[in-house]
This record gives C-alpha cells, structure tokens and sequence, in this order.
C-alpha cells in the first residue's frame, strides 16, 4: 500500500539541473533549467527558502533543449493521469542539492537512505512481481489540465496523487482507499491545490505524502509531513508524464512512532516474519512511546530539521532549538496512462 508527505519561504522553488550523470530511468527528453515562477500566497505552509544550501556545482553546464510541445489528448473523467515509474533517494547531500532538494535538515533529505538500502530500493516496488501484481502502484493527476492545451499552456492546477489497485491486468484502476473514507465523492486523501504551472514546471501546494511498504515482511509505514512536489510535465500519450520530479518532505517523531508501530504490529502477529528475532531487541516490542522517540528517529536516519507549527527550520540541538524530524527528498518520473476507474 502506497500513500504520499517540504516547506520554508517566500521563494521559488528551485529546479534541478543536469550533473551530467545517467540516471537509472528517464524514458524522457534532455531537460532544461526552470524558469522562475509566481507561487500561490493561499498555501497554510510557506514554499522554501531561496538561500537554501546549493554548494554542490554540476560538473557540466547544464543542457538547454526543448520539451515536447504536444497538446494534451482528449481524456476520460480521470485524466489527465500519469503512473509513478522512478523513486529514487541521492545518495548524498551533494547529489541531492543538484537535484533540488530543497529541504531543511543537515542530510538534506537523504537520511532515510540506510533504510532504503535494506528494502533493496524503491524502484523495485514500482515493477510487477512474481504475481504480477505492483506493491507501489501510484498515479499522478493534474486536475485542471484541459485537453488541447500544451503544459507551457497550462498556469495552475489540482495536483492529485492516488493508490492504484496492485493488479494492473483489467487495466489501471484506482484503489478506494485514495479517497477520504473510501468515497471517490469526497474526494482524494492527497490533494495539492493551487499548484503553480509556469512553462511545464509545476510546483506543488504542501501537503501530506504517506508510503507504506514491506520490507523483508516488516509493514514499514512512512508518513510525510509538509511534502510537496515539483518537476516538468508535458503531455504523454493519453496521459501526462512528470520528469525531474522532487519529493521533499519531512518525517516527525510522531510519524517515526508510525513507523515503530507498524514493525511492532508485524512482529506481533502469527505470521510474524524471522526477522523479528533481531527487530525485537532492537526496538523492544511493547516498549511505551516515551521510550521509543529517540530510537524511532535514529532507525530512520537520525532527526536532522525541526518541525514547530508546521514550518521547518533548521536545528543544532541547543536548547529550544532541539532536531524533531527527519528531512526526505526522493526523485521521481511519471509516464502517460488511461485511468480506467474506480476498482470496486
């Protein structure tokens, strides 16, 4: 089950530009820099700072190309939509700074790595097992892109993300649980309105953002506080595409709890996978809450931001200025699809 959760002020947000690194998916063209952009001033949570950490310079200029011009296709109720192909986490804080991850936290958003490590990477969610079925199955939609427009068109919108149902073989169905008390009427749990568009570039409103996976049997929930998302969509087929995606979030002592639970609750059933052995003195299965925040944080990277009334900052645990989050920024791509319901 997949569910998606970045903050600071007044400023653009930034794009990244090209390293001159392969990357491991990007059915895309060559792309370029972002133009500046007005942002929305309706958002509860300010957009991030400009004077944010760029110190990582790309070792060639940048390339300078165009993006497919194409208008967007006639579509059905659901679109325009598009299927989630890449998650990736930078390696580092230099990568993740050319990336643009533009996030507060000393290991800009890159300290949730050593877990991703152990589930073998996120990429592998996003690909039809054995089964055939898709663990991460997640779609894109730009509410309020209308047909015949090219994305240099297109000036705000309603960004949407929802949880397709894991068999793709009847086609590309939307799981009830997108929505708010599984009813597609009250509309989807993660919503960005008023999401900037400025010649393709889109930069999402703030928002929540929750992933659940499983790793070696461990339900590992991740919940996203103040996620927001940017990157380039252009038109694709019957859907829109999203390359140079950023994801930047950050994780709570509360949402690290979450996570310690859902462990525990794995490890609790009777079906409890082998490696609850070492989980349990790890983590110390039934321990209260009290005792579990400094821990939680540390098996997902440390806390590294702080967290006060919704709006990050950066922190050095001094008194009144303590770390209570974890910063996450994750790249991804998107490529065109037909939604073709509601799965039943």
């Amino acid at each position: 089950m997949l569910l998606v959760a970045g903050c600071g002020d007044d400023a653009p947000q930034q794009q990244p530009v090209d390293a001159g690194t392969d990357t491991a998916v990007d059915a895309g063209p060559e792309q370029d820099t972002a133009p500046p952009r007005d942002v929305p001033t309706t958002w509860d949570i300010n957009p991030p700072d400009a004077d944010l950490p760029t110190d990582a310079e790309p070792d060639t200029p940048p390339d300078v190309q165009t993006w497919p011009a194409d208008p967007l296709a006639q579509q059905n109720p659901w679109g325009p939509a598009g299927r989630v192909v890449r998650m990736e986490m930078p390696s580092g804080p230099g990568e993740a700074r050319q990336e643009g991850c533009l996030v507060r936290g000393a290991k800009v958003g890159t300290g949730l790595n050593s877990l991703l490590i152990l589930a073998g990477g996120l990429d592998q969610f996003l690909e039809p097992n054995a089964d055939g079925k898709i663990d991460v199955n997640l779609y894109a939609r730009a509410v309020g892109w209308e047909p015949g427009q090219a994305a240099e068109d297109v000036e705000q919108v309603e960004l949407q993300f929802l949880y397709g149902d894991p068999d793709p073989s009847q086609g590309w169905f939307i799981a009830p649980r997108s929505f708010v008390d599984a009813d597609p009427e009250l509309g989807p749990l993660l919503s960005y309105p008023d999401s900037a568009v400025s010649d393709g570039w889109i930069t999402g409103s703030p928002g929540p953002f929750i992933v659940d996976l499983s790793i070696l049997g461990l339900g590992i929930h991740l919940d996203f506080t103040a996620a927001r998302i940017a990157g380039r969509l252009y038109a694709d087929g019957p859907g829109l595409a999203l390359r140079r995606g950023v994801l930047t979030g950050y994780v709570t002592q509360d949402g690290a709890l979450a996570l310690i639970h859902g462990i525990q609750d794995s490890c609790e059933g009777e079906d409890a996978p082998d490696i609850c052995g070492a989980v349990a003195n790890f983590i110390g299965i039934g321990q209260p809450d009290e005792d579990l925040i400094e821990l939680a944080g540390n098996f997902i990277g440390g806390y590294d931001a702080r967290i006060v009334d919704g709006a990050a900052s950066d922190c050095d645990g001094a008194p009144g200025n303590e770390c209570n989050a974890v910063s996450v920024c994750i790249l991804l791509d998107a490529d065109g699809i037909e939604i073709a319901g509601v799965s039943p």
